[in-house]
């Protein structure tokens, strides 16, 4: 299953400029990102939940990773390095439901 864009035209934007591959990534959009992810998933999203519980890990350990960046001070993402955290930007977000909530 793709990941879907979010609905919403502020989210949508958001979602794109975060995960355009040549853009700058700051620390505010991994914020945006993990509250985004932590909002998806206290929703009740038919769609997640029929997620495979493997597929599910590869999410968490996603959402896990960008966490972790944030903890040990990430400021401005750019560079080689961003192909990686924009990879685990999309597996966070895979099988979202992107609906403007």
């Amino acid at each position: 299953m793709p990941i879907s864009l979010p609905a919403s035209p502020s989210h949508r934007r958001r979602w794109e400029q975060i995960t355009d591959p040549n853009g700058v990534l700051h620390r505010d959009d991994l914020i945006w990102l993990l509250e985004y992810v932590k909002v998806k998933i206290a929703e009740p999203d038919p769609e997640l939940l029929e997620l495979p519980p493997q597929r599910l890990l590869v999410n968490f350990r996603a959402f896990a990773e960008l966490a972790l960046l944030l903890i040990h001070g990430a400021g401005v993402l750019h560079g080689p390095g961003t192909d990686g955290i924009k990879r685990w930007i999309r597996e966070a977000g895979y099988g979202m439901r992107h609906d403007g909530h």
